[in-house]
């Protein structure tokens, strides 16, 4: 299927929003010097970060955090991970995998959502090219169906995912794209070809601020969306697409400040 036209705008970010970014991708330098690697291959929210400012974090240390709602496919916490290896649920509608949280939580408005991801794949379903996983921001309704935010990440190299006259070729850059879904339709879309993706870990920081959604994958800017009527609030969410396998850790969400010339926005 061929998705939608991208569109681009520019918007501008407060001081406020730019301190917490800029502390959020410190952590990630941080965390890439403690292990002895580069900082743009991998890194942990963990590091720099107060827990008190918090709204939620998850580092999945026992055997089943309960605050996550499976959809369509089953998840595991192993060795320290939110890992999505299982088969298809009972009661599921579709064949991408989801685990949502908060979901419909009014009070969930501005915020950075960070977290580490792996998208290696290690089983190879359904086929061995494809590496991918999904973040969901502003979550009012589950996915697919849902209203919410969606960011899919894929990594370089990857096969073009996009179809039609995409169909078939490789994208060196890798692909990232954010798409809004109200009640199961796509009414926005944007992508870029180009992840800054590695092999094995990668961190990732989302920035949603009334309008506009910023992302960071291992550091670096990735991709930036506008939407002039934004979804307002929400909850947040993993996932993988098919049968493809993933990982996810150190899922930590901070809230931000609402912009006071924004306050028409938050009107219910």
């Amino acid at each position: 299927m061929r998705l939608p036209k991208p569109l681009i705008t520019i918007h501008r970010a407060s001081l406020q929003t730019l301190v917490m970014l800029a502390l959020a991708v410190a952590s990630i330098a941080t965390y890439g010097q403690a292990i002895g690697q580069n900082s743009q291959s991998s890194a942990d929210p963990n590091c720099n970060h107060n827990e008190e400012s918090s709204a939620f974090s998850s580092y999945f240390t026992n055997g089943k955090d309960a605050r996550w709602t499976q959809i369509n496919r089953a998840w595991h916490v192993s060795s320290g991970r939110y890992v999505l290896d299982g088969g298809y649920l009972p009661d599921s509608v579709g064949r991408d995998g989801f685990s949502v949280t908060h979901v419909k939580d009014k009070s969930w408005r501005n915020y950075v959502m960070q977290a580490t991801f792996d998208i290696t794949n290690p089983a190879h379903l359904p086929s061995p090219d494809v590496h991918n996983a999904f973040f969901f921001v502003r979550v009012q309704s589950p996915p697919s169906e849902g209203t919410f935010y969606r960011i899919m990440v894929w990594p370089k190299g990857t096969t073009d995912p996009r179809g039609g006259p995409h169909n078939g070729q490789i994208i060196p850059g890798g692909l990232i794209s954010i798409e809004k879904y109200v009640e199961g339709s796509v009414l926005k879309y944007i992508d870029r070809e180009y992840s800054n993706t590695a092999v094995g870990t990668n961190a990732i920081v989302i920035q949603v601020v009334d309008g506009t959604i910023r992302i960071w994958i291992n550091g670096e800017q990735v991709i930036r969306m506008v939407d002039p009527h934004p979804i307002r609030y929400g909850g947040i969410g993993l996932g993988a697409i098919w049968e493809a396998q993933a990982w996810f850790d150190n899922v930590i969400v901070t809230p931000l400040k609402d912009h006071d010339d924004d306050r028409e926005m938050h009107e219910d």
